[in-house]
C-alpha cells in the first residue's frame, strides 16, 4: 500500500525534525504527517463504501 509508505516516511521526517529541535521543521513535518494520515484514512474509508 502506497499510503502506508508515505505515512512511514512522514513519520520518520517528524522524528528527525524533533531530534534536530527546529520548531519550524517540526511543525512542517507534523503537518505533512497529519495530511498523510488523513489521506490514508480516506483511502481506506473509500474502499469500505459500497458503490
Amino acid at each position: 500500500m502506497q499510503q502506508s509508505r508515505i505515512v512511514a516516511e512522514q513519520g520518520a521526517n517528524l522524528a528527525v525534525a524533533a531530534r534536530d529541535g527546529a520548531d519550524e521543521k517540526i511543525a512542517q513535518a507534523a503537518n505533512a504527517l497529519g495530511q498523510a494520515v488523513v489521506e490514508a484514512m480516506l483511502e481506506v474509508f473509500d474502499g469500505l463504501m459500497p458503490e
